[in-house]
């Protein structure tokens, strides 16, 4: 007689719709029926939450409802709405940034709970192909050190990332905004770096690039 397969409750992880602001997170249920898996999504709300993850403290349910689809959507008006307050010729630069720091200040308060849950991320690979898989929202925060580069008389800057005392080049990890991904795991950038990161990527160091030798 086979053993009974118990379903699994994890959480899904879209890192390509951090700009979206919709559909972040995906409360998904995996079952085994008859030597088929399959599987059954739920959007991420208190009542699901409470469903198949009951056991977790009520703190954990308040930090990542900041993620539900309305959550986020009153959110991304309410900041739009004070920044234009605050700023009527703000740039689309500035509604970005703005919205980007308060989903970072989100995760904040989400990662102190990552590891009491299974999560999976599903990445698009191609326009019709997506990739999913278990992964982990790692405690170590990211540091880098920046190495100058001399080529053909240019010089630039690469980051390095610096993680638990062990150094990495950057682009063996995935960027996903603030997040970096390697071997199924997530690193949290500080965002002050995020924001350095971003600008080393715009060409903007450049500008001042010429060897003065």
């Amino acid at each position: 007689m086979s053993e009974k397969y118990i379903p699994k409750s994890v959480i899904i992880f879209f890192p390509q719709n951090l700009q979206r602001y919709h559909s972040i997170f995906n409360i998904r249920i995996i079952k085994k029926e008859k030597e088929k898996t399959k599987f059954d999504d739920h959007t991420l709300d208190r009542k699901s939450l409470k469903k198949y993850f009951g056991n977790l403290p009520e703190s954990f349910f308040d930090s990542i409802l900041f993620f539900s689809n309305e959550e986020l959507a009153e959110w991304e008006m309410e900041t739009s709405q004070n920044i234009f307050l605050l700023k009527k010729n703000a740039t689309d630069e500035i509604f970005k940034n703005a919205l980007l720091r308060g989903l970072h200040q989100m995760f904040e308060t989400l990662l102190p709970y990552a590891s009491l849950v299974k999560w999976y991320s599903q990445i698009n690979i191609f326009t019709k192909n997506t990739h999913t898989s278990p992964c982990t929202f790692s405690s170590f925060r990211p540091q880098f050190q920046f190495e100058v580069l001399n080529s053909h008389n240019r010089l630039s800057i690469a980051p390095v990332v610096v993680l638990n005392g062990s150094t990495y080049p950057f682009d063996i990890f995935t960027q996903y905004d603030f997040w970096l991904y390697h071997n199924n795991e997530y690193f949290l950038m500080k965002f002050k770096d995020y924001q350095t990161i971003l600008w080393i990527q715009s060409g903007s160091v450049g500008q001042h690039a010429t060897n003065p030798t």
